[in-house]
């Protein structure tokens, strides 16, 4: 029972120091050590959830650590496309060919996102049994959500507290 409750307040302390990680990375501020602790949780997590023996385990995490960097990645390449063209509408002098390419690398990017989310999930599916994937996607699906409802929380109680100091 204490232990519960320690994982419980663990957790909470860490996926609230999470949420702060969220926020961050999507306005371009992220904290490196803040996202490890999200995957760090998110790992503690799985390895209560999933019910497989150590080696598999340890083969499923590979697997996951190495998309998340994979998709890291491609996230950070999307961003700077982004960035780009938002300059580029913000120059008037812009012409339409170069919106289009850059547009272009951004759906490559999507696909390419797409197509690594897709192996991943393969691989995945040899390498946990059907009830143990399962669990997992509903998992991430959970706990992204969760992340996403605390982080909006924070943000509607910071937008708040800046309105009442003005």
């Amino acid at each position: 029972m204490k232990t519960k409750i320690f994982q419980m307040i663990a957790f909470y302390f860490v996926f609230s120091i999470a949420v702060n990680a969220q926020g961050e990375f999507f306005h371009g501020r992220m904290n490196p050590e803040r996202m490890k602790k999200i995957d760090q949780l998110e790992r503690v997590k799985l390895m209560d959830i999933l019910e497989v023996d150590d080696e598999t385990l340890v083969k499923f995490l590979k697997e996951l650590r190495e998309f998340k960097f994979n998709t890291w990645e491609l996230f950070a390449q999307k961003d700077s496309l982004a960035k780009q063209v938002q300059k580029d509408l913000e120059d008037k002098a812009t012409d339409d060919e170069r919106i289009t390419k850059t547009i272009d690398k951004l759906f490559e990017i999507d696909r390419q996102t797409c197509e690594l989310k897709s192996k991943f999930l393969k691989d995945a599916k040899s390498t946990l049994p059907p009830k143990e994937l399962a669990k997992f996607i509903l998992f991430e699906q959970r706990f992204r959500r969760e992340l996403m409802k605390i982080y909006e929380k924070k943000r509607f109680q910071r937008k708040h507290t800046a309105e009442e100091t003005q």
